[in-house]
């Protein structure tokens, strides 16, 4: 590092952050608040979460919890290896509602933390304007950024995952596209422990414009996203055989459902082969008695 006790180099921050990435334990708490405006209506959101992974065995444990005008407050578990992915849904107390088997690969936009890291882990020393010591509490480093041409910013599908949570909620917008801005005054908080850039804090205000017909409705979202290491283990829910229970009467309610769905179809299908045959009988009668009269008709000549 550099001898200056506070100042460092744009290339050691990347150094620095390239052997936190590389680790094969990524754990750390994390915490990501949004706000802005759209058409005079002021919105706000809260993400705060839990991420523990293990590159080598390829497993992840992850906690959210939403909160704010944006979101309907609740807690979503995701327990994940190569071969399978849990996503459980609590509620207020913590006891289980829901449980969910889904695809391992497939990007969950509950990880709302995702887009930030990437957005980290893509820096170069190119995109570090200035580096100089923090004004801000619990972090030794700021350094302003220069990211608008990263491609981490475009076709994110948690990045517009976001803008439509944010104008969803506004029922004076009819969501068509979203075009996003650069982002501008983007700022890097971060502190360097044992050579790693763990903790950081990235503060961003964006402009996007949503499409409302053919009038571009302009929007500015302030994000600020933090991670701090932590490596205390995340609870996964029990599964117990009251909730085994309920799920299997659910599951059977669902068939039942179907079934008679597919039961009324069926019906529906019966009367119209029936109507068919009746018409296409009918039909066929005429044609034959038609042709007899024919015949008929020669006959006399």
């Amino acid at each position: 590092m550099s001898e200056n006790k506070f100042l460092i180099t744009a290339e050691e921050v990347i150094k620095a952050r390239t052997l936190a990435k590389e680790a094969s334990n990524e754990t750390y708490d994390f915490s990501l608040m949004f706000s802005g405006g759209v058409l005079g209506i002021d919105i706000k959101g809260t993400y705060d979460g839990k991420y523990r992974g293990n590159k080598e065995a390829g497993e992840i444990k992850f906690e959210r919890t939403t909160s704010g005008t944006l979101a309907k407050p609740s807690t979503v578990v995701i327990e994940q290896t190569p071969d399978s992915k849990n996503r459980y849904l609590l509620d207020k107390n913590r006891e289980l509602k829901k449980r969910k088997v889904v695809e391992p690969q497939k990007e969950d936009i509950s990880m709302v933390n995702k887009p930030f890291v990437s957005l980290v882990n893509v820096l170069k020393a190119g995109n570090l304007k200035s580096v100089t010591k923090s004004d801000k509490k619990g972090y030794k480093y700021k350094a302003i950024l220069q990211i608008e041409k990263l491609a981490a910013l475009n076709n994110n599908p948690i990045f517009n995952f976001l803008a439509k949570e944010i104008v969803k909620h506004n029922k004076k917008i009819a969501l068509i596209s979203i075009i996003w801005g650069s982002f501008k005054d983007v700022i890097l908080y971060f502190n360097i422990d044992n050579e790693k850039l763990e903790d950081f804090l990235l503060a961003a205000e964006v402009d996007l414009k949503i499409k409302q017909g053919l009038i571009p409705v302009p929007v500015t979202i302030k994000f600020n996203y933090s991670q701090k290491y932590n490596d205390d283990e995340i609870q996964i829910p029990e599964i117990t055989e009251e909730f085994l229970a309920k799920e299997a009467e659910k599951i059977a309610a669902r068939k039942a459902k179907m079934a008679e769905i597919g039961g009324k179809i069926s019906k529906i299908k019966t009367s119209a082969v029936d109507k068919i045959k009746s018409l296409t009988h009918k039909k066929s009668k005429d044609v034959v008695e038609e042709d007899d009269f024919d015949e008929d008709f020669d006959d006399e000549d």
